[in-house]
């Protein structure tokens, strides 16, 4: 509903005609300019309130305490545990054996499969076995450790070349040094078997001791003719002759 202004007809300021024919009044309308200005309220000054006064009487200070620090915690030790004691093992007993074949043995089956694992050169020839002093078992040192440390000569082990003249051949005692079937080594403590091949009894008769062969051939032998006998090659029997004059040389200057 938009008022109708009757102001010029009815010569009252302020009233209005509304559609119905009602009279409407309010107060006249006053701009911001013709306001009155307010005055700026001085400020007042503040006043020190000061400290609070206390409800309860004020005690004496006392003394200062000081702060507890943590005490550092040490760590658990744990418990030993009991120690137990390991139990004995059983001792093993070694039985060492001498065994020594035959002629009959020759066709057992374990033996001829024993004989299989022997390697062979070009020629066909069988090659020698070494077996150093570390593949040796404790009990076997320890006896080897009692015969090097013993003087005393075998007591069927002739000590003179007169003395083995009437010893039957193939020569039994391998562990003459003259022996051809094994060579021990007195230094380093190996052991050469020059053909392992066969056994002490079946080597040949006249190849069984140096000193039979050297008796046997005053002329001397050829290098192949040697090697076959001690079965290692021409080479290697030139290096053991160069050797062997060096030594004697050195020992025998005359």
């Amino acid at each position: 509903m938009q008022p109708i202004d009757t102001c010029a007809d009815d010569g009252l300021p302020g009233t209005q005609t509304t559609a119905r024919g009602g009279v409407a009044s309010h107060p006249p309308s006053v701009g911001r300019a013709e306001q009155p200005a307010r005055p700026n309220p001085e400020p007042k000054p503040v006043e020190s309130i000061g400290e609070p006064e206390p409800i309860w009487p004020r005690l004496p200070p006392g003394p200062v305490r000081k702060a507890k620090t943590a005490k550092p915690t040490k760590a658990a030790k744990p418990k030993p545990k009991p120690v137990q004691e390991p139990e004995p093992k059983p001792k093993k007993v070694v039985h060492l054996t001498l065994v020594t074949l035959s002629a009959d043995d020759v066709s057992n089956p374990e033996v001829e499969k024993l004989r299989e694992n022997v390697k062979h050169d070009i020629n066909g020839r069988p090659k020698g076995a070494t077996i150093a002093r570390r593949y040796l078992t404790k009990r076997e040192k320890k006896i080897r450790e009692i015969l090097d440390a013993s003087d005393e000569e075998f007591p069927n082990m002739p000590a003179t070349r007169a003395g083995c003249a009437n010893v039957p051949r193939p020569c039994p005692y391998v562990g003459c040094s003259k022996n051809l079937y094994l060579d021990p080594g007195d230094k380093d403590g190996i052991i050469k078997i020059h053909d392992p091949s066969i056994e002490p009894h079946e080597m040949k008769p006249d190849r069984s001791c140096v000193l039979d062969i050297a008796d046997a051939n005053p002329d001397g032998l050829t290098l192949d003719a040697c090697g076959e006998a001690m079965n290692i090659t021409r080479e290697r029997l030139r290096q053991v002759e160069v050797m062997a004059l060096a030594k004697a040389n050195a020992n025998y200057p005359d």
